[in-house]
């Protein structure tokens, strides 16, 4: 303990006096200067004697007439609310006006300063008159533009004057600029008006705080625990009037806590250690300025004490504190006056050096594609503390992800608690990566081919290839008798289409021509066109990342076409009912409207147009589609919104002059997505053992897919590639006479010879002849190599030969020329028989113009009348003796027939012969009875004789 002598002045007051806070004036009008000459009401603010404004009596303060619209007058006032013992004078008279005048909706404003000023109140005097201003607002404002309203308004009407007070609050507290605006309406005569006399304005003076001293650790947590340090300041909270330049203090501490070490002056200017004692407990210090020197009348530190720590503890409140003595704690001024402060003691601190105790989760194990946020590998870390309610909690992770890859292994987290003192306690949780999911396969579709034309195989290797597919809801492509069966469902997001798929790809100026061949079935009314879109490499790196329609079916997403673009455009099948017959359209006779599926160039906009046959080098922009711009496939596609549900079938494509049919495919690729590896392995094993790019045999191959992620797991599927013993032929055939017959049926009997002879192929099929012609037929036909063939309908018809070539994997068979009809017995004639047939028939009706294949012989409606008439009997005299167009030996049913030893037609047959032939029915052409029929009944017939 060290001990200073002190001589402190003490001048202190006895007793103390509470003086309640009072409002001063702020200004203050009474108006008895006012001298406005007679008692009309036109009086205008600014003319005459009539002011524009006037100052207040007393205080500071303004009243502004400028925005008044009424007239002013002074009439007799009122020692209501008057100060300075004011006689009743004159009042602040506010008349409707007359003359042009209108005071209703316009205002007075006062004008006064609150700076250093609160609660504002204001007060006056008021009457009027029965036809005065009835509804009256008082309004404020902080910058002369914006007015708020001040409770609602009030009437000023009564006879004789009354006080009328606003309280303010703490509204206008400490505002430079007050503007107090009083709004009149509802006057009703000339006359009419409102007084105001002895305005008052009164605030309170804000007072300044109190001198303070308050007792501050240097920290509010001491994490070392026991054998800390604790600096504890005594800090002045100056009042910016009072100067002080000293003070003595007495204090106590708890010493079961704290054990004291040292007392020191503070900060400039108190650097003068004036008196220090300290016993178990108490600590008594001065300090002052040194000599000469000046105090502060702001904030200092008086003096810093120096404590170490015995014990913990949690938010320990008072360790240090003031204790009353006399005399007290002080300070004193520069003019030697004590002043006795606001005492504040050391506030709450913690003496913490425990750590937290940490509770982590379980060590987790997850696949390498979930997440391992805490909250999916078992939560969050929790910790609790002797001090701290809420220690904070995080972690880090240390990843060895070195499996399979790179995509299995550890992350070890470390997680770490912290208290408020800084006490820190960690934990290792281990996070296993593992995979054990097989990657996700994805195989080309089943295929159902017709044996290449010429062969009972099927070449599947890439090369152009038709695939009927589907994309989205409601829709399905299914490969059909007649090509791919397309169809969207109503009211459902989806697009059916036929692609044409060009793997080795086709640059963009090199497409010449496209066309497609397509009909409309039911049930679809609405009419529409295909959509056409073919799908670029726009950014050169061989392949397409996406196609038109999956970026369509995934939100119109750019990043689905990952910088690739497409161009698309209608085709021209518009209708109103459904179609029967195929018919070839031209996709280049539409518009392609280009689109951008690359974000980083156009963000897909579609305001370039191009008639599609007009691209050339340099038309479209470099920075987006060029014309060496690779095709690698193309999709004719319908959808619900185009088409109102139905299907439409597409049986064939024709790019630069090949066509590419419904039956040709390939075989396709398989994909994989895995959970971890980008980019599994993938094999194909065929059931045969050949590679893939082998032609298929007739019958059913089956390919396994199989895909093997880097941690060796696998998937496995089978595609079935089916392919048909069959050929398919494609025939155009046409019967003469029947030109004028919009539709028919008829059993057309094609016989086909195997390349270098052997035993004839028949293959009968009814066919719907459209104005005597049937374009485009498809006829299924054993699978071989076949080099001559011919057409019939045996009910009518003799034969021709046609031209039979191989156009990709189909047949292609035309040529035949009209058909001759008359050889109703099918011998290959048209002779004596067949005339003798007609006779009989003559006049019969069958009901029916169809003849589909089963239907039985006779049918000697040629015509296509239903029923057998003369007209008939033209096609018999026309081509009487004419017979089939054979191929070389053409072997049928065991006997020899079309060649030169085959039979020859007959010019006449006898009765008896018919009747050894077992066709004595055709007696009734024997039309004069001579036994014979021949040529005299031919003439006999065409003279009108019958049966």
């Amino acid at each position: 303990m060290k001990m200073h002598s002190i001589m402190m002045t003490a001048v202190l007051a006895s007793g103390s006096l509470a003086v309640a806070a009072q409002a001063d004036l702020l200004a203050y009008w009474n108006f008895n200067d006012l001298d406005i000459p007679g008692t009309g009401t036109t009086n205008v603010p600014g003319d005459g004697n009539v002011p524009l404004s006037i100052s207040a009596d007393a205080g500071t303060g303004d009243l502004s007439l400028a925005d008044w619209g009424g007239s002013v007058q002074d009439f007799a006032g009122s020692t209501l609310n008057a100060l300075f013992g004011d006689a009743s004078g004159a009042s602040l008279s506010l008349q409707h006006g007359s003359g042009g005048l209108d005071g209703n909706g316009t205002w007075i404003e006062f004008s006064i300063s609150m700076s250093g000023y609160e609660n504002l109140q204001l007060s006056w005097a008021g009457r009027g008159t029965g036809s005065g201003f009835s509804s009256n607002q008082v309004s404020y404002s902080t910058d002369g533009v914006t007015f708020i309203d001040f409770g609602g308004p009030y009437d000023s009407t009564q006879t004789s004057f009354e006080l009328y007070e606003f309280d303010f609050g703490s509204l206008l507290d400490d505002a430079n600029d007050v503007t107090i605006r009083i709004t009149f309406d509802g006057a009703t005569t000339a006359a009419g008006n409102n007084r105001l006399d002895n305005v008052q304005f009164n605030a309170t003076l804000i007072s300044p705080d109190p001198v303070a001293v308050s007792l501050n650790a240097d920290d509010d947590c001491y994490g070392e625990g026991i054998g800390d340090t604790v600096s504890v300041s005594i800090d002045l909270s100056g009042d910016g009037v009072t100067e002080v330049v000293g003070g003595q203090f007495f204090m106590e501490y708890d010493p079961t806590v704290l054990e004291f070490v040292s007392a020191e002056p503070g900060d400039s200017p108190f650097s003068l250690e004036i008196y220090e004692f300290h016993v178990m407990g108490i600590i008594d210090y001065a300090v002052g300025v040194g000599h000469g020197e000046s105090g502060t009348t702001g904030d200092a530190t008086l003096a810093v004490l120096t404590f170490t720590t015995l014990q913990e503890g949690c938010d320990v409140s008072s360790l240090v504190q003031f204790r009353p003595n006399s005399p007290p704690t002080r300070l004193v001024d520069d003019f030697g006056a004590e002043v006795l402060p606001d005492l504040a003691d050391l506030g709450q601190i913690t003496i913490d050096g425990t750590a937290p105790v940490l509770s982590i989760p379980s060590d987790w194990t997850a696949e390498c594609d979930e997440a391992t946020d805490p909250a999916s590998t078992g939560g969050f870390a929790t910790a609790v503390d002797n001090c701290d309610n809420e220690p904070d909690i995080n972690f880090s992770d240390v990843v060895d992800l070195s499996g399979c890859g790179g995509y299995t292994g550890t992350i070890t987290r470390t997680w770490i608690a912290t208290d408020a003192c800084g006490n820190v306690a960690t934990q290792d949780q281990i996070i296993t990566i593992e995979d054990t999911t097989a990657p996700v396969l994805t195989i080309p579709g089943d295929i159902l081919v017709y044996a290449d034309a010429g062969t009972c195989e099927a070449d599947l290797s890439p090369a152009n290839f038709l695939t009927g597919e589907a994309l989205g809801d409601g829709t399905s492509a299914n490969l059909g008798a007649e090509g791919f069966e397309l169809t969207v469902t109503e009211n459902e997001f989806g697009y059916a289409f036929v692609r044409l798929h060009i793997p080795d790809g086709i640059e963009l100026q090199d497409i010449t021509s496209l066309s497609y061949s397509s009909k409309f079935t039911d049930p679809i009314t609405g009419g529409g066109s295909l959509l056409i879109m073919l799908n670029i490499d726009a950014d050169d790196d061989g392949a397409l990342t996406g196609t038109a329609l999956e970026w369509a079916i995934q939100g119109f997403d750019p990043a689905v076409l990952g910088g690739d673009n497409f161009l698309m455009g209608d085709g021209f099948l518009y209708i109103t009912n459904p179609e029967t017959s195929f018919s070839w359209h031209d996709a280049l006779a539409s518009s392609m409207i280009y689109w951008c599926g690359n974000d980083d160039r156009d963000n897909l906009s579609n305001d370039i147009f191009h008639e599609f046959f007009d691209i050339v080098p340099g038309m479209l922009p470099v920075h987006d589609i060029e014309a060496t711009s690779m095709v690698y496939s193309i999709d004719f596609s319908v959808h619900d919104p185009w088409a109102d549900g139905g299907t439409v079938v597409v049986n064939a494509v024709e790019l630069n002059g090949s066509t590419y049919t419904a039956g040709g495919s390939a075989v396709g690729v398989a994909t994989a997505t895995d959970n971890c590896d980008p980019s599994p392995v993938i094999t194909a094993v065929r059931s045969d053992s050949l590679p893939l790019t082998d032609p298929y045999p007739a019958g059913i191959t089956t390919i396994t897919w199989t895909a093997t992620d880097a941690c060796g797991n696998s998937a496995s599927d089978t595609q079935t590639i089916e392919v048909i013993g069959d050929n398919q032929m494609i025939a155009d055939v046409s019967i003469e006479g029947l030109s004028s017959v919009p539709s028919l049926e008829r059993c057309m009997t094609f016989e086909l010879i195997p390349t270098g002879g052997g035993t004839p192929v028949v293959v009968q099929q009814t066919v719907e002849l459209i104005n005597g012609e049937a374009l485009g037929v498809v006829v299924d036909v054993p699978c071989g190599d076949y080099e001559c063939i011919t057409a019939r309908d045996p009910l009518h018809t003799l034969a021709n030969t046609g031209d039979i070539n191989v156009d990709g994997t189909l047949y292609v068979a035309d040529n035949f020329g009209d058909l001759l009809q008359g050889d109703l017995n099918d011998d290959g004639l048209i002779d004596i028989l067949d005339f003798g047939i007609y006779v009989w028939q003559t006049g019969v009706n069958y009901g029916f113009i169809d003849t589909p294949c089963g239907t039985a012989a006779p049918h000697a409606d040629m015509s296509g009348s239903g029923n057998v008439s003369t007209a008939d009997f033209t096609f018999i005299s026309n081509n009487f003796l004419e017979v089939d167009e054979t191929c070389p030996i053409t072997l049928m049913a065991g006997q020899l027939r079309r060649s030169q030893t085959a039979p020859q037609p007959r010019t006449s047959v006898t009765v008896q012969e018919l009747h050894r032939m077992g066709l004595g029915h055709l007696e009734v052409a024997d039309l004069n009875g001579d036994g014979v029929i021949d040529a005299l009944d031919f003439a006999a017939f065409l003279h009108g004789v019958r049966p």
